[in-house]
């Protein structure tokens, strides 16, 4: 008993000797390792890179030929670029970072896209592309370089491209956080036409029909951030230049509260900006308001007393608090010939107020909405939203009303830093010229 009782107390004594030295060792190197590692860096690359061994990124990243690819479901990956929601794919083997639009743009044929991506030669390319950074204030390859994604050569050029086949099945295809229950195009480097359905399959749609866009792009090396842990709830924001004096500084993709509402920025032109609505207009209970487009037609005419736009116009122009901030812009007009949304930007007219169209980014935000689209075939045919896709409805039948705006570009900031949170207050005008 003796005996045994000494060989207990020494095994004992051994393990918590053992046990002692296992937990300092780990004490050191984890100490050792956080200060290696801590970092007060902004540069989105280099932080993630910072953290990608600690446990909560451990079990979602994985490197390929000096590439890491954000894996499976991953939760840290969420950055906010432009006012929107993207996914980060991967990190570049000269850290650079590829993205992917969080949920789809807009929905069109395969044939299209590349022309609404990109500018080029071709006339009314770029639709995407000039949105984003056409505003005259910023230095476009700041913010957004090229990467051909592994693709053929006619889109070795482009800056916004889609996603590759090749990193679909490094991020795990169906069971990664890029298949979001929604169908979208991707580029494959044999075939043309193939896209991810609901269920994150890839299909190829030999009838070339309208599927929904995410636009892929990459982000360069240097980016900095201005806040954000990259999960849902609080993303890494892509640091940009706060606007302090007039809205004409302000950036694409900001947000401005106006009238008792959020707008976001779509252009910011000619010294004025379009703005879009991130919610339908509603009444006095915050419910959403219904109208029929017109009585009779979709020609669009501001002096039909019976039509949408003559309401938007008029009724509720004068609901708007300030309405010497208020001005004119286009809003093309033009019918929707054979899915070309070209044809949109056939015609036009001068409003103040508008809704939409078919090939705006960002036009299906809420469902069962107007566009400013007219059908080619039939004359009491408009156009509205649903699921992320444009359907067609008498002009007589109601739907909801999601406005666009223009407003002066002398307008004085007052306060708020452009984000949803925390939009853009205004506070008058700087003088009457614009």
């Amino acid at each position: 008993m003796k005996k045994f009782k000494f060989i207990f107390n020494i095994s004992s004594i051994l393990l918590l000797l053992i046990t002692i030295i296992y937990f300092s060792i780990r004490l050191i190197y984890y100490r050792n390792y956080g200060k290696k590692n801590k970092s007060n860096t902004k540069v989105l690359s280099e932080k993630i890179l910072n953290q990608e061994k600690s446990y909560f990124l451990i079990n979602e990243t994985k490197k390929i030929n000096d590439v890491y690819y954000f894996i499976g479901d991953s939760e840290n990956n969420y950055v906010n670029y432009k006012g929107l929601i993207w996914r980060i794919i991967k990190i570049n083997e000269d850290k650079s970072l590829t993205l992917i639009l969080d949920s789809s743009i807009t929905n069109m044929k395969y044939d299209d896209i590349i022309k609404w991506l990109n500018t080029s030669f071709e006339d009314k390319s770029g639709i995407l592309y000039k949105t984003f950074y056409n505003n005259g204030i910023i230095d476009d390859t700041k913010y957004v370089i090229n990467s051909n994604n592994n693709l053929y050569c006619m889109y070795d050029d482009n800056l916004i491209t889609l996603l590759s086949y090749n990193d679909y099945f490094n991020v795990g295809s169906d069971e990664s956080f890029i298949n979001n229950g929604t169908d979208f195009w991707i580029i494959s480097e044999e075939y043309n036409n193939k896209y991810i359905n609901e269920n994150g399959s890839i299909i190829n749609d030999e009838e070339n029909k309208s599927h929904n866009v995410r636009p892929v792009i990459t982000l360069p090396s240097d980016s900095i951030i201005s806040s954000g842990y990259g999960t849902i709830d609080k993303p890494y924001y892509i640091k940009r230049d706060k606007a302090t004096g007039l809205v004409n500084e302000i950036e694409v993709g900001s947000y401005i509260r106006y009238n008792y509402s959020i707008w976001k920025v779509m252009e910011n032109n000619d010294n004025k900006l379009k703005l879009v609505n991130e919610d339908c207009i509603r009444d006095e209970n915050n419910e959403c308001i219904s109208k029929n487009f017109s009585n009779s037609t979709n020609e669009i005419d501001l002096n039909d007393t019976e039509s949408l736009m003559y309401y938007l116009n008029h009724d509720y122009y004068l609901n708007f608090k300030h309405t010497e901030y208020l001005t004119e812009g286009k809003f093309y007009t033009g019918t929707y010939i054979n899915d070309d949304y070209t044809s949109v930007y056939d015609d036009y007219i001068e409003a103040k107020i508008g809704l939409p169209t078919i090939a705006d980014p960002l036009a299906y935000i809420v469902d069962n909405t107007f566009l400013m689209t007219r059908n080619d075939t039939n004359n009491l045919n408009i156009f509205i939203t649903h699921n992320n896709k444009p359907f067609e409805t008498l002009v007589t039948e109601e739907a909801y009303i999601r406005p666009v705006i223009y407003i002066k570009g002398n307008i004085k900031i007052k306060g708020g830093k452009g984000s949803y949170v925390s939009p853009y207050t205004l506070g008058g005008l700087e003088s009457d010229e614009i």
